[in-house]
């Protein structure tokens, strides 16, 4: 169940509650690149070469975290469902 979703939220709130989160997200965005300017870090890159095989070279740890984490939150899902 998602966080929030048991919350009854009346029609005539939707608006409001949209914009309130609309808001938010327009307000982090702004001080975001308002940081950027401030701070005058460089940009970077938003481009990178996806290479499963050297990844899994360069660190083959973790395909086994991937799994442990995997059965993890299986497990976590599976009891918090079957307790409610």
């Amino acid at each position: 169940m998602a966080a929030g979703a048991s919350n009854p939220v009346q029609s005539e709130e939707v608006a409001q509650l949209s914009l309130y989160f609309l808001s938010c997200v327009t307000l982090s965005i702004l001080m975001g690149y308002l940081s950027l300017k401030i701070e005058q870090t460089p940009k970077q890159s938003t481009s990178f070469q996806l290479n499963l095989l050297e990844r899994i070279r360069q660190g083959p740890r973790s395909i086994i975290d991937s799994f442990s984490f995997r059965l993890l939150y299986l497990l976590l899902v599976t009891l918090i469902s079957r307790s409610a």
